[in-house]
């Protein structure tokens, strides 16, 4: 029982396959659904940004030279910007989950019917001497393992880091 364990990043390579297909309606769903991360990132990065300019249009020496120019709502025009950014940041967010899930769903059919396909390939033997029953809760628990594992990577990872960058950008440039 010396088996060496595959390492992490090979099992996250090995399922790029799956969230990446041939086919191109699949391929447009996880671009779109990439892009609606993005503009929620934007949205949450934003945020604070139109909080800030609304506390500082209330100051009665506001300058002329500052975003207010772009932006020349008033105060009430920017906690209206606020709202909306929220607003955004919350729907662009359940967008990308509607759009992926088709995505997610079709990879983790074909985790699981390469799974099957490859229990029915063993031996008589194998499925005589083991609990084959158990297999198939196995195969459940393993599958859903990768749905955990590839909305976390993808969902929560990926966006932190973005997030992480877009706060790193603000903070250099500001």
């Amino acid at each position: 029982m010396n088996e060496k364990k595959p390492h992490h990043l090979y099992i996250l390579v090995r399922l790029l396959p799956y969230l990446w297909p041939k086919n191109f309606a699949v391929r447009a769903r996880v671009l779109i659904a990439l892009l609606c991360l993005v503009f929620a990132k934007v949205a949450t990065v934003a945020t604070p940004l139109f909080m800030i300019w609304t506390v500082d249009s209330l100051n009665t020496e506001m300058n002329v030279s500052g975003p207010f120019i772009l932006l020349s709502f008033g105060a009430v025009g920017l906690v209206v910007s606020y709202g909306l950014m929220r607003v955004f940041s919350v729907g662009f967010n359940q967008l990308r989950d509607g759009i992926f899930s088709v995505v997610g769903q079709r990879a983790l059919r074909s985790l699981a019917l390469n799974a099957f396909s490859h229990i029915h390939e063993l031996s008589l033997g194998f499925h005589l001497e083991r609990k084959t029953g158990a297999l198939s809760r196995i195969i459940d628990r393993g599958i859903k393992g990768l749905d955990f594992l590839l909305r976390f990577v993808l969902f929560s990872i990926f966006p932190l880091i973005l997030e992480l960058i877009f706060v790193g950008l603000i903070l250099v440039f500001r």
